[in-house]
């Protein structure tokens, strides 16, 4: 009998320590909001205090208003900062008893102070930067958003009691401090929106190593369409973080464009825009500064691309006025006194052309290449003993070539495969 009970004992320990792990686990990965209505999944997993939390003593030795920063900005149309009681973060479990002399104030949880680096430095790593939501017209969307910092300073919130630190928002970009197709209308501002171009960070403050937490509603707008969205850090008057760029696809009800034409569109468009903006039957045009050194690539006459090239030598230059793409070949062996192997050609004028950086190879290697048809590319192991095949990298941006527009790899890749024969091209001094 005493074994049957010990038994049966054992038996409910075990169904009540699984029944609680699961609970456990299923409560990190989704959270409602305080109305119940909403449920977000968190992209971490891991609980994010959105509460003060206590921080190191360290403290201010100089004056934050002294900061000298590489980048200076204006700071944005914001709202005042006011007052606000910080609510604690909402756990599944009792807190456990504190007993305290004088009660506990955020201002008493928070430490306020921050000790100012010899080289500051402000930068961040979104845990995502990029993300493609589908969603109905008008609906309403709650996002979470999170962002390391990976500098040497400490965010603070525009909330928090704190006022002598560096205020980080999250704002608009591409274009900077543009109005978000997705804000919130006024009547629903502070759902964390301070305005149509900023919004609030929900950690009170982000020491370097730790995360901070974006959280906001956007009501989706009513006419269908892909409405993609950039946003970027900044650190308010003083500069936009840098590495900390995020962009969002916002997939508006059924636009019924075929997905094709979505890939391709989400390949060129390179700013804050609905889709439906961006026509894939409209001109192809390339325009090459030579003063610059710069090529400007629009589509629909909307820049998409701006890269660097390397264009003729004082000795060799590039010509100028307006010409076509009138041939395309995977890779070229270049003609007279040098032979230069040119991946990625595209002939603009003669024997000038657009390519990637050149290479020079031995014989062997450029015969094998002779033999390929123009729509065929060479193997990547055929060049495995080209010493040369990054050559004139540190050239890009300088005028050093024998005529022809060299590009990086990648640009030049990019480039062959947006180009059709009959682009033009516009070259100018």
């Amino acid at each position: 009998m005493r074994n049957t009970f010990l038994l049966k004992l054992a038996f409910g320990i075990i169904i009540f320590f699984i029944i609680g792990l699961a609970f456990g686990l299923m409560s990190r990965s989704i959270r409602f909001d305080d109305t119940g209505t909403h449920m977000r999944a968190d992209v971490l997993d891991a609980d994010i205090p959105l509460a003060p939390v206590p921080m190191g003593e360290n403290k201010i030795t100089e004056p934050f208003q002294n900061l000298e920063q590489e980048m200076v900005f204006p700071a944005a149309d914001v709202p005042a900062q006011t007052e606000q009681t910080l609510e604690p973060a909402q756990t599944l479990e009792p807190a456990p008893q504190i007993t305290v002399e004088q009660p506990i104030t955020p201002v008493d949880i928070l430490n306020c102070d921050f000790k100012i680096p010899v080289k500051p430095v402000f930068s961040a790593r979104p845990i995502k930067d990029f993300l493609a939501l589908s969603v109905e017209s008008g609906s309403q969307v709650k996002l979470d958003l999170f962002f390391e910092n990976t500098g040497n300073m400490p965010w603070f919130s525009a909330n928090n009691p704190c006022t002598a630190g560096p205020i980080v928002n999250l704002g608009t970009m591409r274009d900077r401090d543009r109005a978000s197709a997705v804000y919130t209308h006024e009547s629903n501002e502070g759902q964390g929106w301070l305005a149509n171009n900023r919004i609030l960070m929900q950690t009170p403050k982000v020491e370097p190593g730790q995360i901070g937490v974006f959280e906001f509603t956007s009501i989706m707008p009513s006419n269908a369409d892909v409405y993609r969205e950039y946003f970027q850090l900044v650190a308010e008057g003083k500069t936009w973080i840098q590495d900390s760029e995020i962009n969002i696809d916002f997939y508006v009800g059924e636009t019924f464009e075929p997905q094709e034409d979505l890939d391709l569109k989400s390949l060129y468009i390179p700013s804050s825009m609905p889709f439906s903006e961006l026509d894939l039957n409209g001109e192809k045009k390339i325009e090459i500064d030579l003063s610059e050194q710069k090529m400007h690539v629009y589509f629909d006459n909307i820049l998409i691309r701006v890269f660097k090239v390397s264009t003729g030598a004082y000795k060799t230059p590039t010509p100028t006025g307006d010409f076509n793409i009138s041939f395309k070949q995977k890779v070229r062996i270049a003609g007279g006194d040098i032979p230069y192997i040119m991946p990625l050609w595209q002939t603009v004028y003669r024997g000038v052309g657009l390519h990637a950086l050149p290479s020079l190879g031995n014989a062997r290697l450029r015969s094998k290449i002779k033999k390929l048809a123009p729509d065929e590319e060479a193997p990547t192991e055929w060049f495995k003993e080209d010493s040369l095949w990054t050559e004139a990298t540190n050239h890009i941006g300088r005028p050093v070539s024998h005529g022809c527009i060299r590009l990086l790899p990648e640009d030049a890749r990019f480039m062959y495969e947006f180009t059709e024969e009959g682009t033009s091209v516009s070259i100018r001094p």
